[in-house]
Order: C-alpha cells, then structure tokens, then sequence
C-alpha cells in the first residue's frame, strides 16, 4: 500500500510585545497608561505603546528619549531577574495551559514555540472556521483552524 505523506506540525510562535515594559508595569501598576521605557547602559531597549506615541524607538539613548517624551517613566533593566522570573511563569501558564503532548520551547525571554500538533488532532477545528480560513487542502485547513480556536483560547 501507498505510504501516507508524513502530517504537517503546527507551532504557534508566542510572542510578548514590549516584554521588559510590560514587566514593569505588572510589578508597578501605577505606571498603567504612562509612557514606559526600559534601559540597559545608556539605550533603551524596550518601550510600551504610550511611549511609542512619541516615537520612542528600541535603541534609542536616554538623551533622544527624554528629548521626544519628557514625562517618561525610565526603569533599570540591567538585573533581568524580575524578567527571568516572569518569564519562566509565563512558559509555565502556556505549558498547562496546552498539555504534556504539546511541547513549549523558550526562544528568549519573551517568545515561545508551542507545537500544538496533538492538541489539534486530538480535539479536531471544534468551530474555530470563523477565527481563521486556509485555502487548498481541507485537513489542513481544519488543523490550522484549530490550532486557530486554542490561540483564541489562549489569549482570552
């Protein structure tokens, strides 16, 4: 008999935008709405949406940023710990979240690679064709639709 092509994995990139600034708020909430920069040395490495708004770029000196945003907020990002610390939580929600048969590997501290393969194949698209819509090949598009249905999931 003909051998059947081997399937296809699905992994699903995680990505945390603006990690570190994100970080700093989570630890300080009364920086929630406030223009938020990360430094190491002399550069800032990470900003969050409302510093951003004023063209804040990752790489940016402390003199450039304070020029573009005067009332930004500079935190310390030279002891990465707190980051470590949240980040090795985040893998571990995600890991629970999707199961043992789907293995999570950490790319950096804020990106994650999650083979959803037998999560999907396990529990089918289960509705998720309104989140997302592949054209050709109808099991692929029902894989992906899944692996579309847990990303929601996940999110939420």
């Amino acid at each position: 008999p003909p051998r059947k092509p081997p399937q296809q994995r699905l992994v699903l990139a995680l990505d945390c935008d603006c990690f570190y600034a994100q970080c700093e708020t989570r630890r300080d909430p009364s920086l929630v709405g406030k223009p938020v920069g990360v430094r190491q040395k002399h550069l800032v490495i990470t900003s969050n949406y409302a510093a951003r708004a004023y063209g804040i770029k990752k790489g940016d000196s402390l003199a450039e940023v304070k020029r573009k945003c005067p009332n930004i907020v500079i935190k310390d990002g030279e002891d990465i710990s707190h980051y470590t610390e949240v980040s090795n939580a985040w893998r571990a929600f995600v890991a629970n979240f999707v199961g043992s048969r789907c293995p999570v590997e950490k790319s950096g501290l804020d990106e994650l690679f999650v083979d959803v393969t037998a999560a999907v194949d396990a529990h089918g698209a289960g509705g998720a064709g309104e989140i997302g819509h592949v054209h050709g090949d109808d099991e692929l598009e029902e894989r992906l639709a899944g692996a579309a249905r847990l990303c929601d999931r996940l999110r939420q």
